[in-house]
């Protein structure tokens, strides 16, 4: 197999390990946001992998509520990142100008959050995907919940 296809099966066997933890802790609240999956800085191969904090959000929310240790990992993420990436997401099927909204409106408050942190206007990127781009399961309440989530990355 190609390296490609080998870091694609990664990807898809922890989206499906995170829904499966999701579940089995009781995170299967519809209005509940499971713990966030953080993603730090990895050395694989002795290459380092930029550095994703994905923080969830309750359905329909624009409010951005990092927890407590996200906090820190974006502190740390903007006092070493050149560039920051934030991406919303929906857990919506099919992409309306509502889940584009809300996507967009999940972004903009985390670019906020990260502005009032002192983080420079200039150097943060907001993408937002209304519809797909699921990291979990979305059938079930808590693959919903997972994927209603806004993503950090820095390189």
């Amino acid at each position: 197999e190609s390296d490609a296809a080998i870091v694609a099966e990664i990807t898809r066997m922890r989206k499906e390990l995170a829904d499966l933890k999701a579940m089995l802790t009781g995170a299967g609240a519809i209005d509940s946001a499971p713990p966030a999956p953080a993603v730090a800085v990895e050395e694989r191969w002795g290459i380092q992998e930029p550095s994703v904090v994905i923080v969830p959000f309750p359905n329909n929310s624009r409010q951005f509520n990092p927890a407590q240790d996200q906090r820190a990992q974006l502190e740390e993420l903007s006092r070493k990142a050149k560039n920051i990436s934030v991406r919303g997401f929906t857990d919506s099927e099919s992409s309306t100008s509502g889940s584009k909204a809300l996507a967009k409106a999940r972004a903009e408050a985390a670019k906020r959050y990260l502005v009032s942190m002192g983080v420079a206007a200039s150097k943060i990127v907001v993408e937002f995907d209304g519809a797909g781009n699921f990291i979990a399961e979305n059938r079930t309440p808590a693959g919903r919940a997972a994927n209603r989530r806004v993503e950090i990355g820095g390189t």
